[in-house]
């Protein structure tokens, strides 16, 4: 019955998609597919040669929950891709990936945007979780990049959770690259860009850990890695050609990085 559920949401949804394909614009393809819980998956395209692709899957008993996804590209070239999923398979199974949010909105050309909200397991004892996911990403400009990518992988006598965590991404101008990676419970990466060709990555893993990353100008450059407890960094990039990182690990750190002008370079290294 749920087989016959899903096959019937894809067959609606390809069927509006062609709909609106016809009716807006040219060659764009989108697919979704969708298998496990409380499944919802919203497709927008207005505009020439946009790829979007939804799969909410689980499978084995593996789960993956309150589902939701919604994409929405108005330009041309643009890629969205999200997968809120979950494997698990044999020897005790795991797996869930639970409460999934992701939403994706790019207006422009030649963005790319991808959101995996994962859990995995593979074997011995599995495990695995990744639950209350949310992830949000807009891109206005073109030729921007975006990345989200929330895991959890267990086997080998299991664990890995990943609980909680929470990532928004915003870009506006071009050529602009963001990613975010969580791992652990309760971590929060913020970033945002304003202006052409800056790229910020926030990588977490570990416990209630805070990063948020603003670039206002063009050409720079933010790295946040967040290894441990209770971390807190903001790092704040005003002008052109700006180079700054902050690292932080064990436990309760705070740094801050303000960062006006060109060419500046910055290192923060907390332990």
């Amino acid at each position: 019955m749920k087989l016959n559920k899903t096959l019937l949401a894809a067959s609606i949804a390809a069927g509006f998609t062609l709909a609106a394909g016809s009716a807006f614009a040219n060659d764009n393809l989108a697919d979704i597919m969708q298998q496990g819980d409380l499944n919802t998956a919203n497709q927008f395209q207005d505009g020439n040669v946009n790829v979007a692709d939804i799969e909410q899957i689980g499978s084995g008993s593996a789960a993956s929950f309150n589902n939701s996804a919604t994409q929405d590209q108005v330009g041309d070239d643009n890629t969205a891709n999200i997968q809120q999923n979950s494997d698990a398979s044999g020897l005790f199974t795991g797996a869930v990936t639970s409460f999934n949010t992701a939403t994706q909105d790019q207006m422009g050309d030649d963005n790319d945007a991808m959101i995996e909200q994962n859990s995995s397991a593979q074997g011995i004892f599995s495990g695995a979780l990744t639950t209350l996911n949310t992830a949000e990403q807009t891109q206005t400009g073109d030729a921007n990049i975006a990345s989200i990518t929330q895991v959890s992988d267990a086997g080998w006598f299991s664990s890995d959770v990943t609980f909680g965590n929470t990532a928004t991404q915003e870009q506006v101008g071009d050529w602009n690259n963001a990613m975010a990676t969580q791992s652990g419970y309760g971590n929060v990466s913020e970033q945002y860009q304003e202006g052409d060709s800056n790229v910020s990555t926030v990588m977490q893993d570990g416990v209630d850990n805070t990063a948020y990353v603003s670039q206002y100008g063009d050409g720079n450059t933010a790295t946040v890695t967040q290894e441990g407890y209770y971390h807190l960094a903001t790092l704040t990039q005003t002008g052109t050609g700006n180079t700054g990182s902050i690292s932080q690990y064990q436990s309760s750190n705070t740094a801050t990085m303000v960062q006006t002008g060109n060419n500046n370079t910055g290192t923060q290294v907390q332990y």
